[in-house]
């Protein structure tokens, strides 16, 4: 199945409706009632889905550095306050 997904995901990349078909057809990747009329479809479907799925990992990664860089700003200050306590 594993070797299936991968197929399927590289004629998603390639933009190629009948690539794809063709993947979603092999048996390994096991997928049942395919509209064999609709491969354009398909294509758009999966390319898109794909696209906001890469879209919503980007943004996870930039938010989790933008609150590990808050985290690291506010423990700095934190720790420079606390150091100017004790000086006084």
């Amino acid at each position: 199945m594993h070797a299936a997904i991968i197929a399927i995901n590289e004629a998603i990349d390639k933009e190629d409706a009948e690539e794809t078909m063709k993947a979603l057809r092999n048996p390994s990747a096991m997928l049942v009632n395919l509209a064999e009329d609709l491969p354009d479809n398909y294509q758009a479907t999966l390319y898109d889905a794909k696209m906001t799925k890469a879209e919503i990992a980007k943004n996870k990664v930039l938010w989790r550095g933008l609150m590990e860089q808050r985290w690291r700003n506010f423990c700095l200050t934190h720790l420079y306050s606390s150091l100017l306590l004790m000086q006084n």
